[in-house]
């Protein structure tokens, strides 16, 4: 059976998840059909799969972490060495990535995996990033044998029921629902506010130069902080809508924000994944008497929709033409901590992205082709990663628990929602036993950490009456 796979990765999951999960998408986004699976899922019909997925693939690639060949490798029910006894034996071109803590081969390992001590391997423990062994992985002809089919387009991995790749599953997610006080949610928020401020600036600058009269619509705007602080005050913007479809944000931000003498301020109630939602928007200019929006603003917002394609679609028609787009969001992919000597920042980033809360970790990479799809011009990346270099403490302050500050009600939540689920507690038990040291460590002078967010803009163009479409 083919199952037309370029790439099998095998990894353990008890230390190797979070690095595994990097690799796929890196691997993905070069245009390679990759492969994996959790090591601890058992039964006939899973080896079976796992059996048919290695003939198929050209290369294998083995994760070598410190627990990858741990007692259990002895087992012969073990999975990964299932997974590495098939790719010997089928004579796969095989290549080792070590991660940091490898310490080599144990000194006795099973007879059908012993040829893997001579198997060629990166070492990322020798390599300052990650990055520079994923480059090394992709772009050397040295190690992979398979060539990718379509580079810049990400296929999904072959096996979309795993943990890591769900977290690029996408679906509606109104996570303000698990709180009863959102006053904590404001406190983190005015924090990202702060420290994207400048992240910002010069882009919008870049789009709103020489403008006047500008309509603008927030999608996702929350109580309104980050809309009023970047476009309230600015004179080329004469008429602001914001929606959300929290309905308590949308009363804080009236009663904040929508007297402001600088310009026409509104907030309304209205869910951007409604189908009326265009409707609705074209009732509003109708009432305002307005042509369209001119400047469409949408920060955090598209990594929560099921379908940003879907919004974007549908508020075209309520767009003047030449209007101009200013998105950012996220992409856990970008995120670096070094140095991470016991991996605590890389276990932080990994209950981030395990939580149903957070929304699509991997957004950022999507949003390109998302603007395409929906027929919008001139998309371009203008921010890709904020780092800690060149801040002082308040701002690192501000970038951590813009990061991190709000994890601990998420995971509380998770808690409540399955007490008898003792993963859960142990993630919360971990997450109050090392918080404050990795905040004293944020703030080390040697200490670097990136954060992936990501800005793109894009332009609306009226299609012309009679004009040919491919």
């Amino acid at each position: 059976m083919d199952l037309n796979i370029d790439i099998f990765v095998s990894y353990r999951r008890s230390d190797a998840e979070y690095f595994a999960t990097l690799l796929v998408d890196r691997l993905a986004s070069h245009g390679y059909s990759v492969f994996f699976d959790h090591d601890s899922l058992k039964g006939g019909d899973f080896r079976h799969s796992i059996e048919a997925a290695v003939d198929s693939c050209s290369d294998f690639i083995v994760v070598l972490s410190p627990d990858a060949f741990a007692s259990r490798i002895q087992s012969e029910n073990d999975i990964m060495r299932a997974e590495i006894a098939r790719a010997i034996k089928t004579g796969k071109n095989i290549v080792g990535i070590a991660t940091r803590g490898w310490q080599g081969f144990p000194a006795e390992l099973p007879a059908e995996l012993d040829a893997l001590r001579w198997v060629q391997y990166i070492s990322c423990g020798d390599i300052e990033y990650r990055e520079e062994a994923f480059r090394r992985l992709t772009s050397d002809n040295d190690y992979l044998r398979s060539n990718p089919r379509s580079p810049g387009v990400s296929p999904a991995p072959c096996v979309p029921s795993t943990p890591a790749a769900a977290k690029q599953v996408r679906h509606s997610n109104k996570y303000w629902e698990n709180y009863a006080d959102s006053s904590k949610e404001e406190i983190w928020l005015r924090d990202q506010e702060v420290v994207l401020r400048d992240f910002d600036r010069d882009v919008y600058e870049s789009l709103l130069s020489e403008k006047s009269g500008l309509a603008v619509l927030d999608i996702g705007c929350g109580t309104g902080i980050t809309l009023m602080d970047r476009l309230g005050s600015r004179p080329e913007v004469t008429h602001i809508l914001g929606v959300d479809s929290n309905p308590e944000a949308i009363k804080t931000a009236r009663a904040r924000y929508q007297s402001s003498p600088k310009c026409q301020v509104e907030f309304e109630y209205l869910d951007s994944e409604a189908p009326d939602f265009a409707d609705k928007l074209e009732a509003y200019l109708r009432n305002h008497d307005l042509d369209g929006f001119n400047f469409v603003n949408i920060t955090m917002t598209l990594m929560h929709l099921r379908s940003p394609f879907a919004v974007l679609s549908r508020i075209r028609r309520v767009l003047a033409d030449g209007a101009q787009f200013f998105v950012r969001d996220i992409d856990d992919g970008l995120n670096i901590a070094y140095p991470d000597e016991n991996n605590d920042f890389q276990h932080l980033n990994k209950l981030v992205g395990d939580l149903p809360t957070t929304g699509c970790r991997t957004d950022g990479r999507q949003l390109f082709g998302a603007f395409t799809h929906a027929g919008y011009k001139d998309i371009r990346l203008r921010k890709s990663g904020l780092s800690t270099v060149g801040m002082e403490f308040d701002d690192r302050r501000a970038l951590f628990e813009a990061s991190f500050g709000w994890l601990r009600g998420d995971l509380e939540v998770r808690c409540k929602s399955d007490e008898s689920n003792e993963s859960y507690r142990e993630d919360l038990l971990w997450f109050d036993d090392n918080i404050d040291a990795m905040r004293e460590k944020f703030q080390a002078p040697d200490f670097f950490y990136q954060e992936g967010y990501v800005i793109f803009t894009a332009r609306y163009c009226k299609e012309r009456p009679g004009s040919l479409r491919r």
